[in-house]
């Protein structure tokens, strides 16, 4: 049976046996002559629903020519969204072009498809594409051994008991996921995040000040930054508290230059009371929360503010400073606040104790998942909606309520999100987006820390199908 991306059925019946490793080819009979023109267009008959078996965005098709099957890619489907009350009776698969140097030439196109080798899907329980934590892939920037992928059982190990360490690690390498090339993802229309984490220092304090300073999880456009920004301190100060998402320093060893630059998104897992000081030059100046309770937030990039932080004789640029700083944005709310305790956003949450650990530090599994809906179009005011909502951990869940919580190709419901927060952009910074990176950063100061990750699994949605069913 073939489905298109809504579970319509298209075909009853499918009279070949394929299995993992087998190629399918999805073949689509046209009997008009049509000139294929590369980087024109081609528009096909859509009468009963064909459109949806292609990607609505940079898809490859195979065409069947007099001398051969050559292989074609194409930039969009339009339309990209399938209205199934106004069927159009033809669509178009715009920019063509040979794949492998192929001469496009005039002919009857007999047949065409995207092709795909055959793995195993399930249409419960998918949790998306594993990415191995340990792979070549990723770009390791900052302190020497603060971060270690182990490729063997597929972990990170962040911080691994080091004082003041500031370190990132971004995906750096190509994927099918989400249209990836050398680590810039297309953003689309969102994506959604599975992965588990462990702080294997437990603290019991009841400030929870012995062991510091957690991490980020973060998404930063790809039109300003690359496999190799990052933020951090700069060398001789210690500020744990900027996690490598705020600050300057970056992987040149040029502590003076932009560290992170906006637009940019992240959740803080914080580990770590800073509410001492006011000047975001010094340490303790994130406005966190009095209560020194553990907690994660929704950050953005603050207020970008003019001037410099100077610092052991050396200015650098204050706007990077302030980038987690609780509370701070632009009036207007652009640039979005950074989510602060019951500022009513929606991005924020302190988990209780675990016994007598602060939580998140308990030497215990969590289990994270992250969803950000992209919008496709702009409001009445051309700005564009983002929506983020994360949940951690799922206790009490059953075994086929733990599946589900992991299924990345349907979005999550069954619990309230502990973040679930909706900002605006601008259209200068949405088309910014247009590509991603994604990454974790860490950073400690005199205390220490040490935490286990693993099972990370990605899903980027290409258009509004559910892509699954529950």
């Amino acid at each position: 049976m073939i489905l298109d991306c809504h579970g319509n059925i298209i075909n009853k019946s499918f009279p070949y046996a394929i299995s993992p490793g087998n190629e399918l080819y999805l073949g689509y009979l046209y009997n008009s002559p049509q000139t294929i023109i590369q980087g024109d267009d081609l528009i096909l008959d859509n009468s009963n629903s064909t459109a949806e078996l292609y990607p609505p965005e940079d898809g490859s098709i195979y065409i069947a020519l007099s001398n051969g099957i050559f292989q074609y890619t194409y930039e969009s489907r339009i339309p990209q969204t399938i209205n199934h009350s106004e069927q159009p009776q033809t669509f178009t698969l715009h920019n063509i072009q040979p794949a492998a140097g192929v001469a496009p030439k005039k002919s009857f196109i007999i047949s065409f498809a995207a092709q795909k080798t055959i793995i195993q899907y399930l249409r419960a329980g998918n949790m998306g594409a594993q990415i191995p934590l340990g792979s070549e892939n990723f770009v390791f920037t900052g302190t020497a051994d603060a971060i270690k992928g182990n490729l063997a059982d597929n972990t990170l190990s962040f911080g691994n008991n080091l004082t003041d360490s500031s370190s990132s690690y971004w995906y750096g390498g190509d994927a099918d996921i989400c249209y990836c090339v050398d680590g810039k993802y297309k953003f689309g229309i969102g994506v959604r995040v599975y992965y588990e984490f462990t702080f294997t220092t437990p603290d019991s304090s009841s400030d929870s000040t012995a062991q510091a300073d957690g991490y980020f999880f973060s998404i930063v456009n790809g039109t300003n930054n690359s496999k190799n920004s990052t933020g951090g301190a700069p060398a001789g100060t210690s500020m744990g508290e900027l996690l490598g998402y705020a600050g300057p320093e970056r992987s040149d060893g040029n502590d003076k230059d932009n560290g992170l630059r906006p637009p940019q998104m992240g959740i803080e897992f914080d580990t770590y009371p800073n509410y001492r000081e006011s000047d975001i030059c010094k340490p303790n100046s994130r406005n966190d929360p009095t209560d020194n309770k553990n907690h994660m937030a929704l950050m953005y990039w603050s207020d970008n503010p003019t001037g410099s932080c100077t610092i052991g004789g050396t200015s650098y640029l204050k706007s990077t400073f302030d980038d987690n700083q609780h509370g701070t944005g632009g009036s207007g709310g652009y640039p979005p606040a950074n989510s602060i305790k019951s500022d009513g956003t929606g991005g924020f949450y302190a988990g209780a104790k675990n016994g007598s650990y602060n939580w998140l530090e308990d030497n215990t599994l969590h289990r994270f998942r992250l969803e950000i809906i992209r919008a496709a179009s702009p409001n009445v005011d051309d700005t564009y909606s983002y929506t983020t909502k994360a949940w951690v951990d799922c206790a009490g869940c059953s075994d086929s309520q733990l599946a589900t919580f992991k299924d990345l190709t349907v979005a999550y419901s069954d619990r309230t999100p502990q973040i679930n927060r909706i900002v605006t952009l601008t259209p200068a910074d949405h088309q910014a987006f247009d590509t991603m990176l994604f990454g974790w950063s860490e950073a400690t100061g005199s205390s220490t820390q040490t935490i286990k990750f693993q099972n990370f699994n990605m899903f980027c949605a290409k258009s509004t199908c559910a892509y699954g069913t529950k």
